[in-house]
């Protein structure tokens, strides 16, 4: 849901004019990371296995961290060229979509380990 709802907001800010909306569809949107950010590193202590614990959590900062560094590089490059900032705007909602489909994707699955675990 917060996902979903960062989505939402960044889309709408994309589509307003007045700053005072803007302004406060990117206080939900922090709102909606702070919820985020608190149940983010509970999931794979739920999904994945102990001993590859180490891994996942390495390989899950490696891919935050990346994308710390892709995402303003892309940003000004796409805004160098197109002399604006909107096409980062336009973008910005994709990588929140996506993580609540994979957020969903392994909600789903979860039942499905849980219940060969017993086994």
């Amino acid at each position: 849901m917060p996902f979903s709802l960062r989505s939402m907001v960044l889309f709408s800010s994309l589509i307003t004019a007045s700053p005072l909306v803007f302004v406060a569809g990117y206080f939900v949107a922090i709102i909606a990371n702070m919820a985020v950010v608190a149940v983010i590193w509970l999931l794979p202590g739920y999904l994945i296995h102990p001993r590859a614990m180490a891994v996942s959590v390495a390989t899950i900062n490696a891919i935050g961290q990346s994308g710390s560094f892709i995402s303003p590089y892309l940003w000004g490059l796409a805004r160098d060229h197109t002399g604006s900032v909107h096409l980062g705007l336009s973008v910005l909602p994709l990588p929140f979509l996506l993580a609540a489909v994979i957020v969903l994707v392994m909600r789903r699955a979860a039942p499905a380990q849980e219940a060969l675990a017993r086994v």
